[in-house]
């Protein structure tokens, strides 16, 4: 019989995370960078390999708090935000399965900026007062930005 050795989880990158080459600018210019919208991603036709991947192991476990991180990882990756709000939004109440906090704030930060992303500012507040601070002191800039 073998063991099944669980992936390490992936953290989602944060919302301006490099912020060290916003140093030299002024505040409200960040801002502005920040709130801009941004073109639509014009979807091709039929899915990428790595979300057919994550969403067929979806479907195979559909409760999987992992399988549903990595879903939204990848539709954000690919800047297809409505479907990744949606992916991330079945795990937003049951992130605290997520072990590693690291990993959770990451987690709920991504979905915090899709929320705000495809114009629901309203949940992405609620997403955002669900988030304890970070502990580390680099992911403390992004939550504050947010």
């Amino acid at each position: 019989m073998t063991d099944v050795v669980e992936e390490k989880w992936l953290p989602c990158p944060l919302f301006l995370s490099s912020l060290s080459r916003y140093r030299d600018e002024h505040v409200i210019d960040v801002m502005k960078c920040a709130l801009r919208r941004t073109q639509p991603v014009l979807e091709r036709p039929g899915r990428s390999r790595q979300v057919m991947e994550a969403s067929n192991n979806l479907a195979a476990s559909p409760y999987s708090m992992r399988c549903i991180h990595d879903l939204g990882v990848v539709y954000t990756s690919e800047g297809q935000w409505e479907k990744a709000a949606n992916v991330m939004l079945r795990g937003w109440k049951r992130a605290d399965e997520i072990e590693d906090e690291h990993v959770r704030f990451r987690f709920l930060m991504k979905l915090c900026e899709t929320s705000f992303r495809i114009g629901k500012p309203l949940q992405a507040f609620a997403v955002l007062k669900s988030i304890d601070p970070p502990a580390s002191k680099e992911d403390m800039p992004a939550f504050q930005v947010m």
